[in-house]
């Protein structure tokens, strides 16, 4: 009797079985695909879409909301905290203070300053807030930040002498006389570029004396070399088809001034570093240098030769990706003091990094900068990829939750009926 009910049950749990390996093929394959939809639908990390850009504002806000400790007076913190980087000379970062007051302040304060804004129709909309919230300072606040962005007379002299676009050397080049003659060519025109770019960058006659000294042997950054030769070489035109010319100039000063201030992450640095070797090794670039001055450090070298040698040495195939690693750099930017920019870009470890940084900056402007200031590299974290829901994947995700319980349920019958097939034994050995 017990024989005959065991080969009754036994073509059932094997069709249990069979059904739930069955179920665990389909699920894998769903899953899978349920993977590639969600990658489609998420689409380019950290881009600057109006979603991203609305997410990345409300994460903003919190982490300046969260930036006040509890129990103390949040306008006294607001304002100590504005007053203290104004004596330091981060006018940028006492700005994005500014900017952030609705969101650091109490309820009744935010409201005022956003009323005010919204009341007032002249200037943008930043401009706007920056003004009434300038209002909720303590009047000797208000009158130093004031003074920090209204610059004296003999500042503005400064700044507009010719002194400070002239070309600047490295410390360790050596002295004319011991370099090969370099033809005196002017500098090329410096209106389609940022000023600050060839400050950093130098002209072509430097470009020159750096890569004779490389030759010979001197100790040379051979990483800012090249920037200098990429960027200069994008100036001057002599590389086709690159897009925004301007922004990859900009990029290179950047990067060539964050090396110099130590003030970029080694993981960073050491991929932008394989990226250059990619696009312009090291060897490439000396056998062009070496072909160029003609083995000789006498010869009248044109800065033309000199270019030319950085062109021909460059990999077509992989320059893109430093090009643009270099514009989005540049982005960083967007018209603020470079030791704002740099603050950012300090924050950056990786690429991924650098496209967060990008869409923060885009998104919240000059809290940006100062949200980097207080948390580093976690200010990073409040850009925001948004989400694209689409009926197909919404279908996709019920499929597979579908799969997940009755993959449920066939197990926890196949266990239910081996623990009660057990059950059965002993009384059914004991009949006979």
């Amino acid at each position: 009797m017990a024989s005959s009910n065991k080969r009754e049950k036994s073509p059932f749990a094997w069709f249990q079985a069979l059904c739930l390996n069955l179920l665990f093929c389909v699920f894998a394959v769903a899953f899978g695909k349920l993977v590639v939809e969600n990658r489609k639908a998420l689409g380019e990390e950290f881009v600057n879409s109006s979603d991203a850009v609305i997410a990345t504002q409300t994460a903003v806000s919190k982490a300046f909301s969260d930036l006040v400790p509890a129990g103390v007076n949040q306008r006294q913190f607001w304002a100590d905290e504005i007053e203290k980087h104004i004596r330091e000379g981060d006018v940028i970062v006492s700005r994005g203070l500014l900017l952030a007051a609705p969101d650091m302040l109490n309820r009744k304060d935010s409201g005022a300053i956003l009323a005010a804004a919204n009341t007032d129709r002249a200037g943008s909309e930043e401009e706007r807030r920056l003004a009434a919230a300038t209002l909720f300072l303590p009047d000797d606040v208000r009158a130093r930040y004031e003074r920090a962005i209204s610059p004296s007379d003999i500042e503005t002299l400064a700044r507009n002498t010719p002194s400070e676009t002239e070309p600047v050397l490295d410390e360790n080049l050596t002295t004319e006389d011991e370099l090969p003659l370099v033809d005196q060519e002017p500098p090329p025109e410096t209106s389609t570029s940022p000023t600050r770019s060839f400050s950093v960058l130098g002209n072509e006659r430097d470009l020159a004396f750096q890569a004779a000294g490389w030759l010979r042997g001197d100790k040379t950054d051979v990483t800012a070399l090249r920037l200098s030769g990429l960027g200069l070489a994008v100036q001057s035109d002599r590389l086709q088809n690159v897009r925004d010319a301007a922004s990859v100039i900009e990029g290179a000063s950047l990067m060539k001034s964050a090396r110099r201030a130590g003030r970029l992450q080694s993981s960073f640095e050491k991929m932008f570093e394989r990226r250059l070797d990619e696009a312009l090794s090291e060897e490439d670039l000396k056998n062009a240098l070496t072909e160029a001055f003609g083995g000789s450090a006498s010869l009248f070298i044109q800065s033309d030769a000199i270019l030319d040698a950085f062109v021909l040495s460059i990999n077509t195939q992989e320059i893109g990706p430093v090009f643009s690693d270099l514009r989005r750099i540049a982005l960083l930017s967007d018209g603020r003091p470079q030791a704002s920019t740099l603050t950012l870009l300090e924050a950056v470890k990786n690429q991924r990094d650098l496209k967060r940084a990008e869409l923060l900056t885009f998104a919240a402007g000059d809290r940006a900068v100062a949200l980097t200031e207080y948390y580093g590299n976690d200010a990073l974290s409040s850009a925001r990829t948004v989400l694209d829901w689409t009926m197909n994947l919404i279908l996709m995700i019920a499929g597979v939750v579908f799969l997940l319980v009755l993959m449920l349920f066939l197990a926890l019958s196949t266990l239910g009926q081996s623990f009660k097939d057990k059950s059965r034994l002993p009384a059914s050995s004991y009949r006979y």
